[in-house]
This record gives structure tokens, C-alpha cells and sequence, in this order.
């Protein structure tokens, strides 16, 4: 969201930019024109101060495009900052799974378990209960990758916002 949001702002300085740039482009034609005639001093005296006008609104242009980058890069960094967190916590509570299911010998042996059961329902409930047991441990590891690829896509985002953040700057 904070991406689509920065895509049109972006669009709408790019747009700004280029018409100042435009302005200024004319005025310099403009000043090359009235260059040659001597009693158009006080038009090119005018021309000169709209140029500086131009630039100095230029300037302010590509500062409010920097404030507008970094506030986009302090959002990836804080969505960067929650996934790792979320990260973190996946792998721990996947630690204690897998801690929990060795205390309870059902990743050395599980087949001892089964069949350690007094009956056929008994059995059953424990088959269905090493299946879910199963069928969460992968989903967590799945949503520990999904997790990680999406914090590498956030880093790669952020660094190419860093480059944008630099040719603004050059």
C-alpha cells in the first residue's frame, strides 16, 4: 500500500519536474534571444530572475522528492523490522514443536507410538494426531520461507529505493 501510494506521487513530482525543467529550457531560449539586442537589457534582466525563480522551485521540487523517498524507505524499514520479528517467532515456536515432539519420542519413533495404543481407536486418534502433527510442522516451515522471501523482496525494495534516493540527489 505504500508502494502504490509513492508510484503516484512519484508519477505527479516526475510530471512537475519535467515542466520545470521545460520552463526553464524556454527561458534560456529566451535569453539567447533577446541576448543580441542591447535595448532588451531589462527583458533579459526579467528572464534571468525568472530562471533563478525556476531553479530555486526546481531545488524545492527535488527536496520534497527526497522527503518523499525517505519516508517511503522509513515504511519498508518498519515492514522489514515486523517480519523479521514475525521471523523470529515462527522459528522459535517451530523450535519448541520440535522439542515438544522429541520429549515425547515421536520424531525418533513414531511407529512405537501407534502401536503403543490399547486399542484400534486409540490408534486411529494417534495416527490422525501424528498426521496434524505433520501436516503443522510443514506449514511452518512454509510460512518461514514465504516469510523470508518477502523480507528479502522488502530489502531488495528498499535498496532500490536507496539508489532512486541517490540519482534524486545527483
Amino acid at each position: 500500500m505504500a508502494g502504490t501510494a509513492w508510484g503516484q506521487n512519484k508519477a505527479s513530482l516526475q510530471r512537475e519536474r519535467d515542466a520545470i525543467e521545460a520552463k526553464i529550457a524556454t527561458t534560456e531560449k529566451l535569453l539567447n534571444q533577446t541576448a543580441s539586442s542591447k535595448q532588451d537589457a531589462v527583458a533579459q534582466l526579467r528572464l534571468i530572475n525568472e530562471r533563478m525563480n525556476l531553479r530555486e522551485q526546481l531545488i524545492r521540487h527535488h527536496e520534497s522528492e527526497i522527503r518523499s523517498l525517505q519516508r517511503s524507505m522509513s515504511n519498508t524499514d518498519s515492514e522489514i523490522r515486523s517480519l523479521e520479528g514475525h521471523i523470529a517467532a515462527l522459528k522459535d515456536e517451530y523450535g519448541r514443536m520440535i522439542q515438544a515432539a522429541f520429549k515425547q519420542s515421536l520424531s525418533q519413533n513414531p511407529w512405537m507410538y501407534l502401536f503403543a495404543a490399547e486399542d484400534f481407536t486409540q490408534a486411529v486418534i494417534r495416527f490422525q494426531l501424528l498426521q496434524s502433527y505433520s501436516t503443522l510442522r510443514k506449514e511452518h516451515v512454509e510460512q518461514i520461507e514465504s516469510s523470508q522471501v518477502v523480507l528479502a523482496e522488502n530489502r531488495q525494495s528498499m535498496e532500490s529505493k536507496r539508489a532512486e534516493r541517490e540519482d534524486v540527489l545527483a
